[in-house]
């Protein structure tokens, strides 16, 4: 399976409510976040230290004028992404790759009747669940 659906499938099991969810399938879904947890946190630290590595120069104060975006005229915003694009590029450059890598997990199915109530609960879109069919039976 590809990390980055692992990553994004994860996510969005961080965010979600299983109370009403059957306990058969909230075990699962616990189970399964702690199987990909390990991918995901390997990743996340990737993420942060080529994000902080490829920090430039006056990275904060840049970041700060960011903030105001709205406030900003057409000049500022075009200088502010002229200074972004290069870092977010670089940051892009070394973690994406590792999206697409193939990565072994073993994951619990859980009841379709399960995943219509997980969706339900967290008021997601069915389109969501295209993306939890990595736990469908």
């Amino acid at each position: 399976m590809k990390l980055k659906t692992v990553v994004i499938a994860y996510k969005m099991l961080d965010d979600a409510v299983i109370t009403s969810v059957n306990d058969k399938d909230a075990v699962s879904i616990i189970k399964n976040r702690k199987e990909m947890r390990k991918h995901v946190e390997a990743y996340d630290a990737l993420l942060k230290d080529a994000q902080e590595k490829f920090k430039p120069k006056n990275f904060d104060e840049m970041q700060e004028k960011a903030r105001k975006w709205n406030e900003l005229p057409e000049s500022e915003k075009e200088e502010l992404n002229n200074f972004f694009a290069p870092y977010q590029k670089k940051v892009d450059a070394a973690c994406e790759p590792e999206l697409e890598k193939e990565v072994e997990v073993t994951l619990e199915k859980i009841s379709d009747e399960g995943a219509i109530q997980l969706a339900k609960e967290n008021k997601w879109p069915m389109s969501k669940l295209d993306l939890l069919k990595i736990m469908l039976d």
